[in-house]
This record gives C-alpha cells, sequence and structure tokens, in this order.
C-alpha cells in the first residue's frame, strides 16, 4: 500500500467559515420573516377580539333596548302604540326617575360609539288561523313589530347590529 495515495484520496480539510457564515445568514433571513408573520398575525388576532368585543356591546345595547320597551309596554301599552309606524324613536334613562323613556331626537351616542334607535311596526294576523302574516289578513292592533338598532363605526366601515321581536299588549 502506498502511503502516498491513501494520504491524497482523503478530503482536504477546507476551512468553513465562509459557509457558516451563509448559513446564519440563512438562518437569521428565516427568523425575520418567521417574526413579520407573527406580527401580522398578532395584529389581526387584536383586530377581531377588538372587533368581536363592539360586536358584543352592540348585541347588549340591542337586547337592553328589547327589555326596556317591554318595560315602557308593561307601563301603559299606549306609550308605544301611540307612536307613528316606522319611524325612528329612541330612547332616555333618568337616573333620577330610574325611568326608560321614548324620545323622537337623537340623545346622542352611547359611551361615545353606538347610536341606538327603534321602530314599531304593525302586525296583521290570519283571519282564520290567527298566524302572524306580512301580507293580507287583519290588524292586530294589540301587536307590535319591534326593531332595536345599534349603529357604530369600525375602521371607517359603518357596523348596524339589528334585534327584532314581537311584543303584545295583553
Amino acid at each position: 500500500m502506498n502511503l502516498k495515495s491513501d494520504i491524497e484520496c482523503q478530503p482536504k480539510n477546507k476551512d468553513r467559515s465562509g459557509f457558516s457564515m451563509v448559513e446564519i445568514v440563512v438562518v437569521l433571513g428565516f427568523l425575520a420573516m418567521v417574526m413579520v408573520v407573527l406580527g401580522q398575525l398578532s395584529i389581526s388576532f387584536l383586530g377581531a377580539v377588538a372587533s368581536g368585543e363592539l360586536q358584543l356591546r352592540a348585541n347588549a345595547i340591542g337586547s337592553e333596548t328589547i327589555e326596556a320597551l317591554k318595560i315602557i309596554k308593561d307601563d301603559d301599552w299606549n306609550n308605544l302604540t301611540g307612536l307613528s309606524m316606522a319611524t325612528p324613536y329612541y330612547l332616555t334613562y333618568s337616573t333620577a326617575t330610574q325611568e326608560w323613556s321614548v324620545v323622537s331626537s337623537d340623545p346622542g351616542k352611547i359611551d361615545g360609539i353606538f347610536s341606538r334607535s327603534f321602530t314599531v311596526s304593525p302586525v296583521n294576523r290570519d283571519d282564520i288561523t290567527g298566524q302572524i302574516v306580512f301580507s293580507g289578513g287583519s290588524p292586530d292592533s294589540k301587536t307590535l313589530l319591534v326593531e332595536a338598532n345599534v349603529d357604530w363605526i369600525y375602521k371607517s366601515i359603518n357596523k348596524n347590529f339589528k334585534l327584532t321581536t314581537y311584543l303584545a299588549g295583553y
């Protein structure tokens, strides 16, 4: 066996420091991209949470509107039947008397964000079945369709939440 040929067949030990620098730059570039993606996901997640919170608050205000109208109806059915149909109305709450009241002018935004209004509409019932119908039938003076509307703006986009129910004066 020739000693010289054995040594020549073995790979020479090359300086690998240049290759290690390229690996470090590639890894740092990859980590930078991952950080940018994670940052974008975090921003999107926080925006979705904020939007969801506003939607939840709007839902609560809409539900509060319906409950306030039930209280007003229970005090006197004429408080609602005397309103012009399909006309927007608003609610105010007096802390002094602890009572809700219906007003025709917008009292302003709730928490500086939400606008609340409601409308009442007449209801017709089928003459035979007594079921509520959207066309035909006879007017039911003891039932109203109530729609609570909550509006707000989120990121320059108009948002709206509607809640409808029937109120009966029986």
